[in-house]
């Protein structure tokens, strides 16, 4: 791949990846749209942040079954993106939680359109050693867009609760560069009514995919709980506003940056044990996360959950996806994504039954039970064997 049209390729799945927590605007400003909600319950505002996660399912079968077969990559991305822009922005208009959630609701649509193509674009236009290094670039872009969706969601909310919705005009401009620099993997769509005759489905539902599948939802279950409780932990302990809230997810985001700069160079020194390290970094942070009790320790350990959170986020798509069937590789990239969202949507249940079960109102509960999670998901992985630097077995 020449130079120019290798930088375009880059910048074009970068600018993918910049919005796939583009949805985190709206966290730092939860417990402020809360305030202007009294009657919406605990879990209603809680959704607000994750029911695109749910809605994004039937849309990433979708996308599986169609991108690169009958639909192209540039035509599905920029649909996606056309849809999630209207989602968006609807809430800023909305006069009660259920028509925020109905925007929120179509949000998901536009973003189960486009979860699966970062992933598989990355894994078709890339070979060898730029695999994982394409990967730790997305995973630096998703960071970097996140911090900077929710400083101004905490920023602008603090204004308004309806200003956080106006970050969704920044898909605009990456539609823009989508339209101009994305390629179409060679042989993405010619061959596609040949490749249907022989899909399998069974080279779907595999094992690995499975595996990798829940993996990231267990993952997803427990991160969302840090991501939909900060705002108002912040808030209710006096810490600050939800710009403070910004401001501290936005750190914990910037060193999940380098946290995925990091995974390339610790992946090739310790392979699949780097699972390990992120998890036990994870499980030490919400540990640490439980029991300060001032906004700087919440911060610092805010940062050691960032650096845990970068480092598993491009691991698992790593080792998810680069041993796949070319031509079944969408497919499965979606049975994982839509799994792993079942997982996000699932968080603001397991805050709340992790409350009931253990007979607490205690808001950092969520912390001390995710940690339990965390140390298990790290101490298996020290047991994998490996086949060719992927994880083929356990035991």
């Amino acid at each position: 791949m020449k130079d120019r049209k290798r930088n375009k390729v880059i910048v074009a799945v970068c600018a993918i990846a910049f919005l796939t927590l583009v949805s985190s605007a709206t966290s730092p400003a939860l417990a402020i749209i809360g305030e202007n909600f009294p009657d919406a319950s605990p879990e209603a505002i809680a959704s607000i942040a994750t029911l695109d996660t749910l809605t994004s399912v039937p849309f990433t079968i979708i996308t599986g079954l169609l991108l690169g077969r009958f639909v192209k990559f540039r035509a599905m991305t920029a649909l996606g993106l056309v849809i999630s822009f209207v989602g968006g922005i609807m809430p800023y208009f909305a006069t009660n939680i259920a028509e925020i959630l109905v925007g929120r609701a179509i949000l998901g649509i536009g973003h189960g359109l486009i979860v699966p193509i970062t992933n598989t674009l990355t894994l078709s236009l890339f070979k060898g050693d730029e695999i994982s290094k394409q990967f730790s670039r997305n995973s630096m872009a998703t960071n970097c867009g996140a911090i900077l969706f929710q400083l101004l969601g905490g920023f602008l909310g603090d204004l308004n609760w309806r200003l956080p919705f106006v970050v969704y005009v920044a898909i605009v401009p990456v539609l823009i560069i989508i339209l101009m620099c994305l390629p179409e993997p060679e042989n993405s769509i010619q061959t596609g009514l040949q490749k249907v005759k022989k899909f399998e489905i069974r080279k779907i539902f595999t094992r690995h995919v499975f595996f990798w599948s829940s993996v990231y939802a267990l993952y997803m279950l427990w991160f969302y709980a840090y991501v939909t409780q900060t705002s108002g932990i912040i808030i209710n302990n006096g810490y600050g506003n939800s710009s403070v809230s910004a401001l501290v997810l936005s750190a914990f985001t910037l060193v999940g940056v380098i946290g995925g700069y990091s995974f390339h160079k610790i992946q090739k020194r310790i392979g699949t044990k780097t699972m390990t390290v992120g998890f036990f970094v994870n499980a030490a942070s919400f540990i640490a996360l439980s029991m300060c009790n001032n906004l700087a320790t919440y911060t610092l350990f805010s940062l050691t959950f960032g650096f845990g959170y970068g480092l598993l986020q491009p691991a698992i798509n790593y080792f998810l996806g680069v041993d796949l069937d070319e031509d079944y590789r969408a497919a499965c990239i979606s049975v994982a994504a839509i799994i792993s969202a079942l997982g996000s949507f699932g968080s603001s249940y397991a805050v709340k039954y992790s409350k009931i079960i253990l007979h607490t109102d205690w808001e950092r509960i969520p912390f001390v039970v995710g940690s339990v999670f965390f140390l298990l998901l790290g101490m298996l992985f020290i047991f994998f064997k490996e086949k060719k630097g992927i994880i083929k077995e356990v035991f």
